[in-house]
């Protein structure tokens, strides 16, 4: 209650002082009789404005002090005096419009003071230069305004312009990223709002919020608090007048919105006696900014007309500290009109003569070329500073300074009240604000911190989205297997216990510090490094932790944190080993021990071959020298061979294949002891630093270098001056792989994960040379991201503590490698020791074939089975017409594979099971014929259904698709096969045997051809995009039919071609070979059945499919009426070229959206005609 009663007695009090100012204005001041007057535009008072800051009697008050001062002057212009008339606008435009020309019409007015707003500056500059005066205005600050070019109208006030370049240097210099505007909904509040969005866009400084106040109802429209509290930025610009500010902050007040959280920055002062002394304690740390009078002032002027307001209207004086600097604009403009007037008059003696005196419309000032002349020349200095125009700006030249004031305590040690008290200034050039008048008072900002504002929330409690990709040992993947093979995107996030290495350490320490919520984003091994950094620019994830160092390229698009450690590159080639010229290098790899047990072997295999491969007792007689010869020289003239058509048993064929190992073994190692030889011959390195990689010691495109990283570009820039001659590497770990496969002789990457993998993984492979291109490496991080700040700081840190210590020994120290040479340096060759294994084994698998030999004669001569017998048949009833295009293919495919073995009846009329071969036989069939079937034939094996009742699918005997029928009818067909070429091997066929395996083999490699040629253009092509549209007719039949014909003939020059099938394979055929960017409109007949449609229906580019003629089922698509048909094309083809139309447009491509809409124009004529 005593607050309430203290407001009302401040009421009060300003109500009566307010009431007095207005009298004091309105009689105090004395009036003279002259012809000769300026018209000065004001605002009215407002009951809501606070007596403290009456800024618009300051303004009246210097108008009409700067009149007096002129006739004190003793400046007369035709021998009279200059007076004056006001007008007392309220935002109004018309009103103040009719109020000028009334003033106009019953006075001499030779120029007009103001208005103050901006809209209303418009229209009064037109009037004047329709007038032939000048228009001079104290306060618009509109950016528009400055474009004026008519010569008649000019302004003392800056432009908004300069306030949002001194708001943007003061984020630039407290390294700002982030703000909340709030604006009041009128003209000032949207034009500021806009560009100080914009400006402070150019120089990444993110707005989170703007807020609209509505001016009227004096509220927001959102949640206010909730608004702020949610928003990450902690700096709120107030873009609003006094009033309006006034109410912002005292509703900011109530839902406790301005203290230590806040930054609130005001562009204009408000009234500190409308808040009481509780809430006045909370404003501490408020910042506004607004323009201040110049250094340099014409302080005769200044004091005579201060003189001259205290003479006439003392109760109103604030003192010269408090006196608006607006006030100071209203003199400067006021008398930059009186000293035109006196030069037009001093070069005119009839400078002040008007025609058309009565009509304001057509009143017209006769000297106005000269009046506008000498104001675009006036140059003076004024109470405010500098006063100079120009021809190509309506704004004042010199440049406007300001001043920012902090709220802040007047008495520190008692901290009753508080003022606005100056602590920055800027001349409106600099890039840099300074101290105000080189005193050493500093902000106090929100909760009387001397600490700068931090512009955002905290990132404590929200989540952090870092991307890593596998690098050792700064990222090192527990199980890059099983993370690998479950990734289907390009970036997969993971746990932080499933990976190690020093940017784990690293993130667990920022963590602790910034507590940050980490999200893991492990990057595929091919992503390259600048698409990791683009990734950042594009708002994918936060931050990138892995080794990237920064170059032109990624410093134009991102921001670098502070550096974490040395970056550089090194060379990375194979060791060496050196040996002796040596004659008999060919025989180097084995001791001569081992060769002279492979002497052994050969003949004794030969023995066990012939032994094995003897014919059975009724063909002996049959043998020759030849064929003995044949089969015992075996391992020598067919060498790497598995098989021959003398070797026909099972024994032979095993010991064949036990000597095709043994070949393949003693092969392999004596190649690799062979290339190893003849590779290192020399310990001298091939290259020894850099240099050498720069002068050609190795041809470039044996020298591998990592896609998309940094070393490319060094490479590029200063190796191969922009060739990319290189061999190009895709993921790091080819860096090394490549070097172990012989792809390459040397790759560049960088020292740290080089020196660890050749170090703990790759010991065949080692780093040559000194370290070159070096760096730092560095996080990169979005532009203008909130918290760059707090993550340099605990970077720093980090660099500072005893941890980069201890994580750079536990990752960067390690060595697992032995140096050891390839061969023993004892022997450098493969003893036979090393082989006696292998040896054994021939000798226990050799016994195996022999027992194998006997164990085959005896079973052979008891169970042995033709082949022919057991050559099944498969059944194929009633199922063609129910197989969807894909499924016949497969089917017509394997019926040229096995066309002996499958019958096809196409329905069940002309089956007669009694007259089909006596064989095992598979029956496949439909539900339709399978309800028919009463007793199962003893030759059927097996019956399998497509079924029809869904309920019914089992997947084992009854099937819901073509395509797994066929299926399953392939792995029959494979599965017998294979049974009879074991059949045809055990009798001891091998070329029949060797046949069937291969007809076996052939069903599903052929079957997935066919499903591959069925899909094999994939459409990648964007339909939205194209703009061919076909009509196509598949018919049942070939047909003269006339409704074609018409339908051809009304579309034929609106679509791209209409086309006619009477043949289901023609027309399928033709839309996978040609068509996967057209639009497709397609009218099949109703003959075909319902699969048929659906699989067109399921092509991308398909958009309507018609069924017409005549039918049972009552389905919405199926048209029997010709008239009709041609209404549901017409209208599908109209909404088809509208929506191209509008993408089309939409793209900004004007020519083809026209051609489309021009179609669907003429599609609606033909509508309205038909």
């Amino acid at each position: 209650m005593r607050n309430l009663a203290s407001v009302q007695l401040i009421l009060f009090l300003f109500l009566s002082w307010k009431l007095k100012a207005e009298i004091a204005v309105e009689s105090s001041w004395p009036t003279t009789s002259s012809n000769i007057k300026l018209l000065g535009f004001f605002p009215q008072l407002s009951k809501k404005q606070s007596g403290s800051d009456l800024w618009i009697v300051h303004c009246r008050s210097m108008f009409r002090a700067a009149i007096l001062l002129s006739q004190q002057y003793n400046i007369t212009f035709q021998g009279q005096y200059l007076t004056y008339e006001e007008i007392l606008t309220d935002n109004d435009v018309i009103m103040t419009f009719n109020q000028t020309c009334q003033k106009v019409s019953t006075s001499n007015i030779v120029g007009f003071v103001g208005p103050a707003y901006s809209n209303e500056a418009r229209y009064i500059a037109s009037f004047a230069y329709r007038l032939g005066i000048l228009d001079v205005s104290y306060a618009t600050t509109s950016p528009d305004l400055s474009t004026i070019d008519t010569g008649a109208f000019y302004r003392i006030s800056p432009s908004d312009e300069k306030t949002v370049y001194g708001i943007k240097i003061l984020f630039q210099q407290y390294k700002w990223k982030s703000c909340i505007i709030v604006y009041q909904n009128d003209e000032y509040g949207y034009n500021g709002m806009h560009l100080l969005r914009q400006k402070l866009n150019e120089i990444h400084i993110k707005t989170f919020e703007t807020i609209k106040f509505d001016k009227n109802q004096q509220n927001f429209q959102i949640d206010f608090k909730k608004t702020l509290l949610n928003s990450l930025s902690r700096i709120v610009i107030v873009w609003a007048n006094k009033i309006s500010t006034t109410t912002i902050l005292n509703k900011a007040w109530n839902n406790n919105l301005i203290g230590e959280d806040f930054l609130w920055i005001l562009t204009t002062t408000i009234p500190l006696e409308y808040f009481n002394p509780v809430q006045q304690q909370k404003l501490i740390g408020i910042l506004t900014i607004q323009p201040t009078q110049e250094d340099i002032v014409n302080t005769t002027l200044l004091n005579e007309v201060y003189k001259i307001w205290k003479n006439y209207e003392f109760d109103t004086f604030p003192g010269i500290n408090n006196i608006s600097i607006y006030a100071l604009f209203t003199f400067d403009a006021t008398w930059s009109l009186i000293l035109s007037l006196q030069e037009l008059c001093s070069i005119e003696p009839t400078c002040l003569q008007f025609m058309n005196v009565s009509d304001c419309y057509n009143r017209r000032f006769l000297n106005s070329k000269y009046y506008y002349n000498i104001m675009k020349a006036m140059k003076f200095l004024g109470v405010s500073g500098q006063v100079k125009f120009s021809n190509e700006t309506s704004d004042r030249v010199d440049n406007i300074s300001y001043v920012i004031k902090n709220i802040q305590p007047l008495n520190t040690t008692t901290d009753n009240k508080i003022d606005f008290i100056p602590v920055l200034q800027w001349n409106g050039t600099s890039t840099k604000w300074i101290q105000y008048k080189n005193q050493s008072i500093n902000i106090l900002w929100p909760n009387r911190s001397t600490n700068v504002l931090i512009d955002h929330k905290l990132i404590q409690g929200q989540q952090l989205r870092i991307a890593i990709i596998e690098s050792p040992p700064s990222i090192i993947l527990k199980n890059s297997t099983v993370i690998y093979n479950n990734m289907i995107e390009n970036y997969k996030i993971i746990d932080i216990t499933e990976f190690d290495g020093f940017y784990k350490d690293l993130i667990l320490y920022l963590q602790d510090k910034m507590g940050f919520i980490p999200v893991i984003m492990l990057a595929k091994p091919t992503i390259r490094y600048d698409e990791l950094v683009g990734g950042v620019a594009n708002d994918s994830f936060d931050i990138v932790m892995s080794s990237i160092d920064i170059n032109a390229k990624r410093n134009q698009i991102v921001d670098f944190s502070v550096a974490i450690m040395p970056a550089s590159y090194r060379i990375i080639v194979r060791k060496t080993e050196s040996i002796r010229s040596y004659y008999l290098i060919l025989l180097k790899p084995f001791v001569w021990a081992l060769w002279l047990l492979l002497l052994i072997i050969i003949p004794y295999t030969n023995v066990l071959l012939w032994l094995v491969e003897q014919k059975n007792e009724k063909n002996e007689d049959e043998h020759s020298l030849i064929g003995i010869f044949i089969v015992i020289s075996y391992p020598i003239y067919r060498p790497l061979s598995r098989s021959h058509s003398q070797i026909k048993t099972n024994a032979g064929q095993y010991l064949s294949s036990i000597l095709f190992c043994l070949q393949i073994i003693l092969l392999v190692i004596h190649t690799a002891g062979l290339i190893s030889f003849l590779m290192i011959r020399n310990p001298k390195l091939t290259i020894s630093g850099i240099d050498d990689i720069k002068n050609g010691i190795i041809p470039r495109n044996r020298i591998g270098i990592l896609v998309g990283s940094q070393i490319e570009e060094y490479y590029l820039n200063s190796i191969s001056q922009g060739k990319k001659d290189y061999y190009p590497l895709k993921t790091p770990d080819e860096v090394y792989t490549g070097l172990m496969n012989g792809y390459i002789d040397a790759s560049l990457w960088s020292n740290i994960s080089s020196t660890y993998h050749v170090n703990n993984m790759y010991c065949d492979l080692m780093t040559v040379g000194i370290a070159f291109s070096h760096s730092f490496y560095q996080i990169p991080i979005r532009r203008g991201w909130l918290y760059t700040a707090d993550l340099n700081s605990n970077i720093l840190s980090f660099m500072e503590s005893e941890e980069i210590d201890r994580i750079s020994a536990k990752w960067f120290g390690r060595s697992h490698c032995v140096k050891t040479n390839l061969f023993d340096t004892e022997t450098k060759t493969i003893v036979i020791k090393a082989m006696s294994k292998i040896f054994i084994t021939i000798a226990l698998m050799s016994i195996i074939s022999i027992f194998i030999h006997f164990i085959t004669r005896v079973y052979r001569k008891h169970n042995l089975i033709l082949p022919d017998t057991i050559s099944p048949q498969f059944v194929l009833i009633d199922l063609s017409i129910h197989l969807s295009e894909l499924a016949s293919a497969m089917l017509e495919t394997l019926c040229s594979l096995a066309k002996d073995s499958i019958l096809n009846f196409v329905n069940n009329s002309t089956i007669d099971f009694d007259k089909l071969p006596k064989k095992t036989t598979f029956l496949f069939v439909s539900s339709k014929f399978a309800a028919t079937m009463k007793i199962k034939d003893e030759q059927i094996e097996k019956v399998f259904i497509l079924e029809e009742n869904k309920s019914r699918i089992d997947n084992q005997e009854r099937f819901a698709t073509g395509e797994d029928l066929i299926f399953l009818l392939a792995d029959e067909i494979y599965r017998c096969y294979n049974k009879e070429a074991k059949a045809y091997f055990e009798s001891g066929d091998l070329l029949k045997a060797n046949r069937k395996e291969e007809q076996a083999n052939q069903i599903h490699n052929e079957l997935k051809k066919t499903h591959k040629r069925f899909f094999r253009r994939e459409i990648t092509i964007d339909i939205s995009t194209s703009t061919i549209t076909r009509i196509i007719w598949l018919k049942s039949k070939l047909q003269n039919d006339i409704e074609t014909e018409r339908i051809k003939n009304l579309l034929d020059e609106i679509v791209s071609s209409f086309l006619v099938f009477d043949n289901l394979s023609d027309c399928c055929e033709y839309l996978h070979e040609h068509e996967t960017s057209a639009h497709i409109f397609l009218i099949i007949d109703t003959d075909y059945d319902d699969l048929i449609v659906n699989d067109f229906r399921k092509r991308p580019n398909m958009k309507i499919v018609c069924r017409y003629g005549k039918s049972s089922s009552n389905n919405e698509t199926t048209i029997d009426n010709y008239s009709e048909l041609c209404f549901r094309l017409i209208h599908d083809l109209i909404t088809h070229y509208n929506k191209l139309g509008t993408n089309y447009s939409n793209k900004k491509y004007a020519r083809i959206a026209k051609e489309m809409f021009i179609k669907a124009h003429k599609l609606c004529k033909m509508d309205l005609e038909f």
